[in-house]
This record gives structure tokens, sequence and C-alpha cells, in this order.
């Protein structure tokens, strides 16, 4: 054989080969909320394959969109296929939660990946699609996760959305070489990736954006023809290159973090909450009596043989009509109501006692005096006087961290990894 020839195949087999050596192989549970079928899971479960990971497709058996991150209560049927498939028939949640408790429990994947789903997930709709909460469960459950979404063209809705199906090969290979290239280690939070329905050569680049407060489905529902209404949708504004909505409409590829916390950050304490919403100044228009027990001195009579008439109202009175109806309430005043209590019904406390020798009283103790009076009082030197004044005054220019401020130590930002993605040297081609 040539030389030549032979330089040119060793150097094909490198090329081939360094991809493969590099990257680390990764168990996987791959789902999505569009049924185990569809053609994004498809696609990306060919792509993960490829490249060496050990995927596990679990996923419901048919279209769960709009989920979030619900479960079934009543339980799921799970239907196993050959090739490490299983269809769960419940929702996306349902599909993650007996994926890592039970398809995988004695070996847990190393990353979770959510897609690729039949349109964008961007903007106040993340908190109703199935394919984020089936990420954000993963991550509640403590194992990093990913959610990919390929958006769509609503002027396609009428012809399946082709660009979006299109699309979802090029989405599955940004997918896998990020996974190659990323840190586990960091993934604090999801990374929500929104694919444009475009092929690769018109995707125009990759933006790091936060979440529009755009949403696809608008107020109204119209009137279908089966007599049941669906919701309208509608198109974000363009040209915001700060949020996710508008780029992926502008044709980027966008990454945003999620970490599944809704609450708000608030500069309200608790004072001020239990001094201006308790009222604490309010007073019922009833108020049960206080019962109060006296001793009876034993009669002949028992002390339970009362009559209803002697007996005071505990409650307010109800004036009813003819016709059994309430028409206004007597207030009757709460007096304090005295139960008597029989002779034979005393307490051993209550019995009297047989006189006993007295015993000795006891001395008082000794008063004690406080230490500031016991204290002596010693003079330090007039050097060590001048030291503790410098050094009182360093404390006091010296401001003191707020705890809740300080930044726990070991503690990453789950972007960290991702800022390195973008130095062209550190891709492996």
């Amino acid at each position: 054989m040539d030389e030549s020839v032979r330089y040119l195949l060793y150097v094909t087999l490198l090329a081939v080969a360094l991809p493969c050596l590099g990257a680390t192989n990764l168990r996987i549970l791959l789902t999505n909320d569009d049924g185990f079928e569809s053609r994004g899971i498809v696609a990306l479960h060919k792509k993960l394959t490829e490249a060496g990971h050990d995927v596990y497709l679990i996923a419901p058996a048919s279209q769960k969109s709009g989920a979030s991150a619900s479960v079934s209560y009543r339980g799921v049927a799970v239907t196993t296929y050959p090739n490490q498939v299983w269809a769960v028939h419940g929702t996306p949640s349902d599909a993650v939660r007996v994926g890592l408790g039970n398809l995988m429990y004695n070996n847990p994947p190393d990353l979770v990946v959510s897609g690729a789903n039949l349109g964008q997930n961007v903007g106040r709709d993340v908190n109703l699609s199935g394919t984020v909460g089936a990420a954000i469960t993963a991550l509640h459950l403590g194992v990093p996760a990913i959610a990919l979404s390929v958006g769509l063209k609503i002027e396609e809705a009428g012809t399946g959305f082709p660009s979006t199906i299109g699309a979802f090969g090029g989405a599955a290979r940004l997918l896998t070489r990020l996974i190659s290239n990323m840190v586990l280690a960091d993934m604090t939070a999801v990374l929500n990736i929104n694919y444009p329905p475009l092929l690769p050569l018109d995707v125009r680049g990759i933006r790091w954006t936060k979440l529009s407060e755009h949403s696809i489905l608008s107020k109204r529902y119209y009137l279908q023809k089966d007599g049941r209404y669906a919701p309208e949708l509608r198109s974000p504004h363009p040209n915001a290159r700060a949020y996710d909505a508008e780029s992926v409409m502008d044709g980027f590829v966008t990454m945003t973090f999620l970490d599944g916390d809704m609450s708000v950050p608030t500069r309200r304490s608790q004072k001020y909450l239990d001094q201006h919403l308790l009222d604490r100044s309010f007073e019922p228009r009833y108020r049960p009596p206080t019962i109060v027990k006296t001793q009876q001195k034993p009669t002949s009579t028992p002390a339970s043989t009362t009559t209803l008439a002697e007996r005071k109202p505990l409650a307010p009175a109800i004036r009813l009509n003819d016709k059994d109806e309430a028409t206004d309430i007597i207030d009757t005043p709460t007096d304090t109501v005295e139960i008597k209590v029989p002779e034979a019904e005393k307490t051993e406390a209550q019995q009297p006692k047989v006189d006993e020798p007295a015993a000795p009283e006891p001395s008082p103790p000794p008063q004690l005096q406080p230490d500031f009076v016991q204290a002596e009082i010693t003079e330090f030197p007039a050097e060590q006087v001048a030291d503790l004044k410098v050094e009182a005054a360093t404390e006091l220019q010296t401001p003191t961290p707020h705890p809740a401020r300080e930044q726990k130590p070991g503690k990453k930002k789950p972007d960290s990894w991702l800022r390195r993605l973008f130095e062209p040297s550190s891709w492996r081609r």
C-alpha cells in the first residue's frame, strides 16, 4: 500500500475515534410528553445511541402535552418493549418517577433528557409543559436534567408542522454534542433548550436568554365544528434579544436555566405580617361561657338533679317563626356558670389530711450578692489600653458580612460549565 494512502487512512481513523475516546458514555433516561413513539423522541434516541450512550427510553404511552409535573394518584400501568423501551400509561412525571424509583433503581441514570418536544416551551408556557415538568421532577429527585423542544410555526397548523419535524435531526445533533462537553457536577438546575423550526444551516446562532412574559395561548377560545372550544394561538413580538420566546422566533437556539422554584423574594418581615394582617382586636359575637367548679356541701338531694327551667342558657337562643325558620338571634348574657361537685367526687388532694407533726422551718437561704459587687476592679497598663482601642476601631471599620448573603462553599453556578462551551478550543469535534 502506498505511504500516502496509508497516511490518509490513519488520519481518517483517528478523526473518527477521537470524539468517541474523549466523550464519556452516560446512562441516560429519555422521556417526553408526546408519547414514546413520537418523531422527536425517536430522532433523539437514535442520535444518543449512536454516540455510545446507554439510553433507557421511558415515556408516556400516549400524548400528554400540558400535563406539567402532575402525577396519577390512582396508579399507572407499564408496558415493556425490547431494547430498553417502556411505555408508562400516565403523565411525563409518572414516567420519570417510575423510571428512577423502579425500572432504573439499581442502575440510576447519570442524566435525564426530556424531548424532543413538538413545539417550543418558552416564556410562561414552561409552567404548563409536560416536557419541562418531567425535567423538573428529575431535578427534584436529585438527577441532572435537560429539556429539549423544537419550535413550530402557527401557519403550518393545517399541514402537520413540517418545519418542526425537519428540525428534529438538527436539534438532536446539537444536544448530543452538548452532552459530550458538559460537566454533570455543575448541573444544579434544568437546562431548557429551544431549537427554532429551521434546518441547521438556517439557524442564526445560540442565545443565552431568560424567560419571556409571552404565552402562545391567547385569552380567548374559539368554537370548533364538533362543539368543543379550543384556545387561540398567537406569536410573540420579534426583536427582543434577552428573552427566549422572541429569540426562537428570530431563528436562534435559546438556553435558559430553570430551578423549579416559583417563590418570589420579599422584603416584608414576619413582624410586619403579624402587625398588619392579624386582627387581634376582633371580638366574636358569642363567647363560650367560663366553667368554674365549686365544692358543694353534702345534702339529701343529689347535686345533679336540676330542672330544665333552673339551667341557664349556654348559647344564644334562636327564634323560629311558624315555618320553623330562624328569623333573628337573641343575644343572651354569657354569665359564668357554676357546676356543683358532690362530696363523693373529691379527689385525694381535696380530702382533709391528718395533722402531722410540723417539721422545723428551714433556715432562710443566704443572700447572694451580684457578681459585679464581688468583682475586683483591675487597672490595665496604658500600653494595653491603647492596643485595645486600636483593635476596637479596626472592628468598627471592617463590616461583618451578612450570613444570608454569604455564598455557600462549593456551590457552583449552573452555567459555569456552559460558558466554556462558547470557546472554540473546548469543543470536541
